[in-house]
Formats: structure tokens, C-alpha cells, sequence
């Protein structure tokens, strides 16, 4: 009965609008929060700087094609990676030095680092559970990884990723690489197994 209830739940259309509206809210404010850095950068590696907030606004696109019936398959997939590698980056990113984004403990950057950062975040990683995925032939996977391969490379090589701890810096780039590959070879499993749970 529970397994019943959660698969109307997620097969809701109302969930999918609300999920939709959250999204493209997320990409308008992750390019305010991105404003300097999308102020200080080269017209032509802009599209590089703002990769969660492109990933939820890809994503929203994404979910309102496959309600409205309009589908596009490998951008679904485009999108579902997106999404889980820059939700779960974010968040490991975030923990890995908790004093720099979460200290002092109840003041206002740690509040908006946990409820305006994490929890969104979070919900990145969970989201690709309401995509209707499809097999993407192995064309469609190399495109998608070319993609997400070219944005790690402009991230890490051009200094276009978001600001970190210098510290953490080669970790994070090891991290997103490890991410992106595996979303991109792995995105119909693991929606399969957030499906399980």
C-alpha cells in the first residue's frame, strides 16, 4: 500500500508543476547568487559559471516538456545528470568544510547556507526520480558526457567553477569528474533504486 501511494505521489501532475515552479525559481536565483562572478567573466564562458542553476533550469524545462507530452529524451537525460551531479557536488562541497559554510551556528550565513543551499541541493540529487527516463543509446550518453565532460574542463581549467576553499579545489574538480561520469553512465539505475526505496 505504501509503495502504491508513493508511486501516485510521484506520478501526480500537481507535484510535477510544483517541482517545475521550484526549479525555475532555483535558476533565477542562482544566477543572482552567481552575479558577480557572471559580471567579472568573459561573455563567451558565461554559460560555464552557473552550473546548478543551469542544471535545475534545464531540468524544470525538462519536466514541463514530459508533462505537456512534448518529451525530449536525451535532454531529460542531459538535465538528470545535471542535476544529480551538481546536487550531490554541492553538498559534499559544502560538509567537507562545514566551518567555512555553516559557522557561527544559527547566524543568519548558516541559515541561508543550510535552507537556501543544502536543502535545495538535496533536492537536486532526489529529483531525477520524477524524469520518465528512457535507454539512451550509447551515441546519446557519449553526447550528454562530451557535455558534461567540456563543462568540468572550463570549470577546473578556465576557473570558472563557483568559489571554493582553495583547499578543496582539487578535491571538488576529482569529485565533480567522479559525479559526471557516473550520472552519466549510471542515471536510469539510480533512478530505479530511488525508485525501490
Amino acid at each position: 500500500m505504501l509503495r502504491r501511494v508513493r508511486e501516485g505521489v510521484l506520478e501526480g501532475r500537481r507535484l510535477r508543476l510544483l517541482v517545475i515552479g521550484a526549479n525555475l525559481a532555483g535558476a533565477a536565483f542562482g544566477i543572482h547568487y552567481y552575479r558577480g562572478q557572471l559580471l567579472s567573466t568573459e561573455w563567451f564562458l558565461l554559460p560555464f559559471v552557473p552550473d546548478s542553476s543551469i542544471a535545475v533550469g534545464l531540468f524544470g524545462v525538462a519536466l514541463w516538456l514530459q508533462v505537456t507530452g512534448r518529451k525530449r529524451r536525451l535532454l531529460s537525460y542531459l538535465a538528470g545528470c545535471l542535476s544529480v551531479t551538481y546536487g550531490a557536488w554541492t553538498l559534499a562541497v559544502l560538509f567537507l568544510d562545514p566551518s567555512y559554510y555553516f559557522n557561527p551556528v544559527g547566524s543568519t550565513w548558516f541559515l541561508f547556507n543550510l535552507f537556501l543551499i543544502a536543502l535545495p541541493h538535496f533536492g537536486m540529487v532526489l529529483q531525477p526520480v520524477l524524469l520518465e527516463l528512457e535507454d539512451v543509446d550509447m551515441p546519446g550518453v557519449a553526447a550528454v558526457l562530451s557535455l558534461l565532460l567540456l563543462n568540468w574542463a572550463v570549470d577546473y581549467g578556465l576557473g570558472t567553477h563557483t568559489a571554493i576553499p582553495e583547499g578543496l579545489v582539487h578535491g571538488a574538480s576529482a569529485l565533480e569528474l567522479l559525479l559526471l561520469v557516473s550520472s552519466a553512465l549510471l542515471l536510469p539505475r539510480y533512478r530505479e533504486a530511488l525508485l525501490r526505496v
